[in-house]
């Protein structure tokens, strides 16, 4: 690390000065006798390998030369520095100075930026571009406090360091190193200015990575065709055309994510008495981020429509044309007769009761008229709430440490098909075997900072031929040979539950302990330890874990 170390004593008896030694290594002076008041030095080379003994301001070869030990050069133990003294003599040691090597980081810099590509469109995001990148902001960090203050990063870099972030994603090798690259695109992306973030290949890096999470961390919303089937009043005049399939009259609403196209259900009012209820079938309309369909009344008078309390009334001088959305509880009816266009006024807002919008009673539209009317009303549209489910992916923590039992290897292929309705199958597993007695060991798996995950889960499984006790976190279960052991380990909210997960090898079961983990094990600065007792012979197996994470689209 170090290029140049400095120190001095000065002499000002130099008959009372013996043996100086560095690290136990003679490097006394000659000729000291006599000659006060000396200043002496000590350096490293360039290699910051061997110590070498010269005096200050003198033109005379090196006084001494010695290699230091590897504990000394990587800075695990202190240069030490002895003076014999066989009479009175007063010795100083100056102040350290040391001098990292040297970094030519503007060199550094200029010589990246020349071989980037000018243009952002240009880059390709190859792996040479990548590394140059990568460069460029180690060489950033040797920058003084003065010259970063100052500091603009070229656009350029701007623009590769984007493409090199989005590349980290696409080309991760798991998805746990995915989910860490999605999350550092998206801290670069906050970073980035307005202009930039307007910029069309940042829009393209955005795209391309919400498309990954998309594909696979977040559902899709999509739009689903109900089959509507509403039932019809007809006790006050109206009748029911039986008319659930008919093409035509297209085009309506168009801008509201999708064309009616499709009239599933008609009816007329053909008696003296123009009056009709019509009756949606069931629906929960909580489960659902909006819900709409098209209303439209082809009469030769005048109307109202009634929904929810709420009334609107027309006279026969205009087309009839409505949409009706139901959203958070509140269903709106919008105008919509003039021209056929989407939009337009307000006509109805009313808050839906609690056992419509639940689906335990259907919706229901009360139309009266004046004159001989239809009405129509159009396929209904859903449109469904994102799923929100974390999506699993390993985290690589199945090669823990042993103490106390055989270490029988890990990474064995087998014991595929445990717990699999916890999204994933757990395919590899970690192995320790207790062949001494006592038949004790523990398990420390690797630190993982839990508290950044929606929960971390594994499985645990013990063949014994004896009776057994595994604890952790300081509660323990204790089992004996009749059973076999097949636990599930679930780490949520700071807290860990062991399942047991023993009958005929089901997920699920009754919770053995429930335990309050530590902080430091919670924040990844301690692994969780796992205590196993028995007495005879076992073997312990701990599954890959897996773990779940929330994502959302990048900004």
């Amino acid at each position: 690390l170090y290029s140049k170390v400095d120190f001095a004593f000065f002499m000002e008896d130099g008959g009372g000065l013996g043996t100086i030694t560095l690290n136990g290594v003679d490097v006394t002076p000659k000729n000291t006798d006599g000659n006060r008041n000396r200043l002496f030095s000590v350096i490293t080379d360039d290699t910051g390998t061997y110590a070498v003994l010269r005096e200050v301001n003198s033109a005379t070869a090196d006084i001494a030369r010695i290699e230091l030990p590897a504990n000394v050069i990587n800075g695990s133990e202190g240069l030490t520095f002895d003076c014999e003294l066989t009479g009175y003599v007063r010795v100083f040691i100056s102040e350290f100075h040391v001098t990292k090597y040297t970094f030519d980081y503007k060199a550094e810099m200029a010589s990246i930026l020349a071989q980037l590509p000018e243009n952002a469109d240009e880059f390709t995001g190859n792996s040479d571009e990548v590394a140059l990148v990568n460069a460029y902001s180690e060489a950033e960090q040797y920058m003084t406090e003065y010259e970063a203050a100052n500091y603009v990063r070229p656009a350029v870099i701007v623009a590769a360091k984007d493409v090199a972030l989005c590349q980290a994603v696409i080309n991760a090798a798991d998805a746990g190193e995915q989910i860490a690259a999605i999350e550092a695109y998206q801290q670069y992306s906050n970073s980035l200015s307005a202009e930039d973030k307007a910029s069309e290949w940042h829009q393209a890096n955005v795209a391309a990575i919400n498309t990954i999470i998309d594909e696979k961390y977040v559902e899709k919303s999509q739009v689903l065709i109900l089959e509507n089937d509403p039932t019809v009043d007809t006790s006050n005049g109206a009748a029911d055309s039986g008319e659930r399939i008919q093409t035509g009259w297209g085009g309506h609403h168009t801008e509201y994510n999708t064309s009616y196209e499709t009239y599933v259900h008609m009816m007329q009012f053909s008696s003296g008495n123009y009056d009709g209820i019509v009756t949606l079938p069931k629906l929960n309309y909580n489960a659902s981020g909006e819900t709409y369909f098209g209303l439209f009344a082809i009469t030769g008078g005048n109307g109202k429509i009634t929904i929810g309390g709420q009334s609107f009334s027309f006279d026969s001088s205009k087309g009839h044309s409505f949409k009706v959305m139901i959203k958070d509880g509140i269903l709106t009816m919008t105008d919509d007769s003039k021209t056929n266009v989407d939009g337009g006024a307000t006509v109805i807002t009313t808050t839906l009761s609690a056992n419509v919008l639940n689906g335990t009673a259907g919706l229901a539209i009360d139309f009266q008229f004046d004159a001989w009317s239809q009405a129509e009303i159009t396929e209904m549209h859903t449109t469904t709430l994102p799923d929100t489910t974390p999506k699993a992916f390993v985290e690589n923590l199945n090669d823990p440490t042993i103490a106390g039992a055989h270490d029988a290897g890990n990474n064995h292929d087998g014991a595929t098909g445990y717990h699999t309705t916890y999204n994933t199958t757990y395919e590899t597993f970690h192995m320790a075997q207790f062949k001494a007695d006592p038949h004790d060991g523990t398990m420390t798996l690797k630190a993982c900072n839990y508290a950044a995950l929606e929960e971390a889960y594994f499985g645990l499984f013990a063949i014994t031929a004896g009776n057994g006790t595994i604890t952790i976190g300081g509660q323990s279960f204790s089992f004996d040979s009749s059973k076999e052991h097949y636990f599930k380990v679930m780490i949520k909210d700071g807290v860990l539950t062991m399942t047991d997960d023993s009958q005929d090898g089901r997920d699920g079961g009754a919770a053995i302990f429930t335990v309050t983990l530590s902080e430091d094990v919670l924040n990844g600065t301690a692994g969780l330890v796992i205590d196993f007792q028995f007495d005879a012979w076992s073997q312990v197996e701990i599954t890959e874990m897996h773990a779940l994470k929330v994502f959302s689209k990048v900004n």
